[in-house]
């Protein structure tokens, strides 16, 4: 295919950025001062007329991470996931997670998300990528956070990763914590939760971030808890279900967290675990929960789980 050599330079320009420096199609369109759909084009277009030739490899880990995903398997009960070299920075290490995950996604109908930073992180860098759209939803599975971090504003994560998949996204209004047990009941009546419920039940695959215990921000434990997380040694958190090192969901008395429950999270056929700058025991009590049938690791934090 013939082209002009000024469009080449640009193209070649474009590709090194995109493939060699892992600069994202944003980060690129704003440093040549051009739109995001254009880079996506400039791409396509480099690949269209040879200059860059991609070869697909069937195994998306080294050896050495295949064989720890299988260890990590075996040990916990697990389908699969990703571990990520040790070598990669952070923004490698999303860009990784998002590749695999939009892929992984594409044969899942109904996706719920959880929040916490891993997961907004991932979900950032996925909403980069335009993956081929499927048919669909994405649906939060937890309420509105208390707190103004955009990790946490799960609506915007999920119309993000929604937008990104090409599919029907579904929001919720209700706060996450509610004070007493007749305001659960009470939200649990209305019509939009009520299909929420119903998308909970039916889940294909869900993105839940490991958290550490404690945690910033704080997800309005004392109100839930009081002393209980530390007296019964809390190492963790996901969807704001807090756990020991043991596996075992610690119970707070006036916890009415509106969020899917863990009964329907055990039906969904995938269950990730986002475990990006998760310690040790937090990855290890989640795991030894056995609701989570995939995770996403570093290497390093997979050769500490084991």
């Amino acid at each position: 295919m013939h082209i002009l050599d000024s469009e080449r330079i640009q193209l070649i320009c474009v590709a090194k950025m995109y493939y060699e420096e892992d600069l994202t199609q944003n980060d690129i369109a704003q440093r040549l001062g051009i739109s995001r759909p254009m880079v996506s084009k400039m791409l396509a277009r480099a690949k269209e007329c040879g200059i860059v030739s991609i070869t697909v490899n069937a195994n998306v880990m080294n050896d050495d991470n295949a064989a720890l995903l299988r260890e990590l398997c075996q040990k916990f009960k697990l389908k699969g996931g990703l571990i990520v070299s040790k070598e990669s920075d952070f923004h490698a290490v999303l860009r990784q997670a998002a590749i695999y995950l939009g892929l992984e996604a594409q044969t899942e109908y109904n996706i719920g998300l959880g929040w916490g930073s891993p997961l907004g992180y991932l979900i950032k860098e996925m909403a980069t990528h335009d993956f081929k759209a499927s048919p669909g939803v994405v649906c939060p599975l937890i309420g509105k956070a208390p707190v103004p971090n955009e990790h946490y504003n799960v609506n915007e994560m999920v119309e993000a990763l929604a937008q990104s998949l090409g599919r029907k996204s579904y929001t919720i209004k209700e706060k996450a914590f509610v004070v007493s047990r007749e305001d659960k009941q009470s939200v649990e009546k209305k019509a939009d939760y009520t299909n929420l419920l119903l998308k909970w039940r039916e889940l294909d695959m869900a993105l839940l971030a490991l958290q550490n215990y404690p945690s910033s921000p704080d997800e309005a434990t004392e109100m839930r808890f009081g002393d209980v997380l530390h007296r019964q040694h809390a190492v963790g958190s996901f969807l704001s279900y807090f756990y020991n090192v043991q596996g075992d969901i610690i119970s707070g008395e006036h916890d009415f967290t509106c969020r899917m429950s863990l009964a329907d999270l055990r039906h969904c056929r995938t269950v990730y675990g986002i475990g990006y700058g998760a310690q040790q025991d937090s990855i290890i009590g989640a795991l030894r929960t056995g609701l989570f049938t995939h995770i996403l690791l570093t290497e390093e934090q997979a050769k500490k789980a084991i």
